[in-house]
Order: C-alpha cells, then sequence, then structure tokens
C-alpha cells in the first residue's frame, strides 16, 4: 500500500507569498536557510545555481522575478546584493557545498551573450580552485537518463528537500523523501565530472559566449 506522506512533510509557498515582502527578503530568506545547514546537495539542469551567480546573471534571473510577481518599490539591486551575499557559504569550512550543474545550463541564455561569458569564467574559477566548502561537478549532455533527471533541479539540505515549480517553493522534509533525494544526487554526482575535465566542458561553453558577443 502506498503511504501518504503526514501534511506536516510537506510545505508549499506561492511565490505570490514567497515574494511579498520583496525579492530580497526572499534572498535574506534563503541565506539563513544556508547558514544553518552542515550539508547542501544540489542539482541544477537549467539554469546556474544561485550560490555561484555572478551579479550580472543574478540581476537577470531577479529582474524576471520581480516582473512577474511586482511589489510595492523596486529592490533590485538589493536582492542581486543579497543574492551574492549569500556565497559567503561556500567559504565555511563547517558546510559543505555539492554541486552538480547539467551541462545543458552553460547554454541556456540568461542575459546578453557577454553576460554569459562572465558567468563562464567564474565557473571555471570556481571549477579548477574550488573555494574550501565547494565542490562543483558538470553533468555532461552524453549522459545516459537516469530518473533523478525526471523531476528537474533540486536542494537536499540537512533534513528538508526543496524543489522551485512553476507556482512556488515546495519543501518536504519526510525521511524518506530526504533520503530518495540524497541517494538521487549521489547518481548524479557519480556520472558528473570534475576537476579539470568540468573546465573543459565550462571553457567550451565560455569560448561559445566569447564567440557570440
Amino acid at each position: 500500500m502506498t503511504r501518504p506522506l503526514p501534511w506536516s512533510a510537506l510545505l508549499f509557498v506561492p511565490w505570490t507569498e514567497l515574494l511579498a515582502a520583496g525579492e530580497a527578503s526572499a534572498q535574506r530568506a534563503f541565506e539563513a536557510r544556508e547558514e544553518t545547514a552542515r550539508s547542501i546537495r544540489l542539482y541544477t539542469d537549467r539554469l546556474i545555481p544561485g550560490l555561484l551567480q555572478v551579479p550580472g546573471y543574478a540581476r537577470t534571473v531577479l529582474a524576471e522575478a520581480i516582473r512577474r510577481y511586482p511589489v510595492p518599490g523596486n529592490d533590485l539591486e538589493e536582492a542581486v546584493t543579497a543574492r551574492t551575499a549569500r556565497q559567503a557559504v561556500l567559504t565555511d569550512p563547517d558546510t559543505t557545498v555539492h554541486a552538480v550543474v547539467h551541462e545543458d545550463a552553460l547554454y541556456q541564455p540568461v542575459g546578453q551573450a557577454g553576460v554569459m561569458a562572465v558567468q563562464m569564467r567564474h565557473l571555471t574559477g570556481l571549477a579548477a580552485v574550488p573555494p574550501v566548502a565547494l565542490r562543483l561537478g558538470v553533468l555532461p549532455r552524453a549522459t545516459g537518463y537516469h530518473p533523478a533527471l525526471a523531476g528537474g533541479g533540486f536542494i537536499v539540505y540537512d533534513e528538508a528537500v526543496e524543489q522551485e515549480t512553476t507556482g512556488g517553493l515546495l519543501t518536504l522534509s519526510d525521511p524518506a523523501v530526504v533520503a530518495d533525494c540524497r541517494q538521487q544526487h549521489d547518481v548524479l554526482a557519480e556520472r558528473a565530472v570534475y576537476g579539470s575535465a568540468a573546465v573543459e566542458l565550462i571553457g567550451r561553453a565560455r569560448l561559445h559566449w566569447e564567440q557570440a558577443t
């Protein structure tokens, strides 16, 4: 018999509610979650993770969110600063951040080609000489299908999983679900490439965007 998840293990917050106090406030809420986590495992398939974004890339992403969910005043620049500040967790020796980024995300246009070129240079540096808390892998396009790829991006914290949906942010805290998502991330991590191999894939994307400028 299928075991339904208890409502206490499910939390769904619509974007309209999450962003009601502004995008900068939402970024600070994410930062608070990251500061208390000892382990952050994330997988993204279309976008560069927020923790790895350069300001120009973040500005484009956040501007679209603000355009879709307007709030009183425009806190775009404050939100960009807040998102950038979240990257302090990458240098926290008490935290581990294991990011797996699908190669497709390196080619998804976000902003102008120049923004993408800067973002690729930043990722190259992170992959070549990662900060103390970061392990960065790139999942090659040639990787075969696995069920872990079916649900899109997700983040596994110590005791919860977060997934962004079209309508809002879904948080799952059922221990069995968290353990399963952790295993799914392990599968993707095993198929990803790191170090010089990751730098090579990112370098191809960087060349693509540099030639497009």
